[in-house]
């Protein structure tokens, strides 16, 4: 790709000139004439540049996924019934047999 041919660089300033109020003398009215005149051709050149540059490049986002298909879900088992030990019954112990009657 070549490179674009550099542009003069042009400085136009008001502030050299002195304020003549338009007095109508020759020498400050072919100042003002020049000023006027750099100031239209770098805002030309300055459009002509704008006109021809590339047109910025925008980055463009990939498009989104698609969304994942809706799966209908069973509602989930209920919990077990909790098994409660029961205690172990008591042991059997035996009586002491009665003691025996004297008369």
């Amino acid at each position: 790709m070549p490179s674009p041919a550099p542009s003069p660089t042009v400085i136009v300033s008001d502030d050299i000139l002195p304020d003549d109020g338009d007095d109508g003398r020759i020498a400050d009215d072919e100042w003002e004439w020049q000023v006027a005149l750099a100031k239209a051709r770098i805002a030309a050149a300055e459009a002509d540049a704008a006109a021809k540059a590339p047109a910025p490049v925008v980055a463009r986002r990939a498009p989104a996924p698609a969304p994942a298909p809706v799966v209908a879900r069973r509602a989930p088992a209920p919990a077990p019934t909790p098994v409660v030990a029961r205690p172990a019954p008591a042991p059997v112990v035996a009586r002491p047999a009665p003691a025996p009657v004297v008369a």
